[in-house]
């Protein structure tokens, strides 16, 4: 184009002024990069395990057969582990007198969900489907209401029950009503939240995501 009979065009300044506030920009999106693809992958880890849980809550409330054999289980669960990258979808096996509903509203403390799994390399036991974290993500910690901390934990969905049993273990403590849809004498009055902390220690180990837990079946995702 001209102006004047002259050819109009772009100054060294203004070129000059130009290459630098794209390289600023740039630079500024680079620096960013990091701390967005943290985010973003967090935020997809959470929602994975989430969706787990919805998955075993699902499976429970619909009364699904196992995938393999075609029974239908009592339960459906999520096994989580402290320090690990993996997480399960199980359903119990045992079929023990001692783990019916009737004794366990007699003995609520009663466990039965000891989610057998030999590997957590492979799926076996009682698992159903192995998860695992990528991009260097693993479960941090599980907290408890009032501040316990157990190396791992079971989350349990009791047909046709929307309502969820946690435990830490094999062993020790059952919290909530197995079984049943109603609260009974000896039952665990604590209804969360249960905390599921995520986090890419590599990279941001303050950097987290934690799925809650309430027994009555509510579970979501919080910074």
């Amino acid at each position: 184009m001209k102006k004047n009979g002259l050819t109009a065009g772009f100054t060294l300044i203004e070129l000059m002024v130009t290459i630098s506030i794209m390289a600023i920009i740039s630079g500024v999106v680079f620096l960013s990069f990091p701390r967005l693809n943290q985010t973003v992958l967090l935020n997809r880890a959470a929602r994975e395990l989430t969706l787990a849980l919805r998955e075993a809550q699902g499976r429970a409330t619909s009364v699904a057969p196992l995938p393999i054999s075609g029974k239908f289980p009592k339960d459906y669960g999520i096994h989580v582990k402290a320090g690990s990258k993996t997480f399960f979808l199980f359903s119990d096996k045992n079929d023990d007198l001692e783990c019916k509903m009737n004794d366990e509203m007699n003995n609520p403390t009663k466990q039965c969900d000891d989610a057998a799994l030999e590997s957590e390399a492979k799926c076996d036991g009682e698992c159903v489907k192995r998860y695992e974290f990528t991009n260097g993500i693993q479960i941090k910690e599980i907290v408890f209401p009032g501040g316990a901390i157990p190396g791992e934990a079971n989350i349990l969905f009791y047909r046709p029950d929307p309502s969820m049993t946690v435990s830490d273990g094999p062993e020790d403590g059952v919290h909530g009503c197995k079984g049943t849809t109603r609260r009974i004498s000896g039952c665990s009055s604590s209804y969360g939240p249960y905390k599921i902390i995520i986090n890419r220690p590599a990279v941001n180990p303050s950097d987290t995501r934690t799925v809650e837990l309430w027994l009555t079946g509510q579970i979501s995702i919080t910074h």
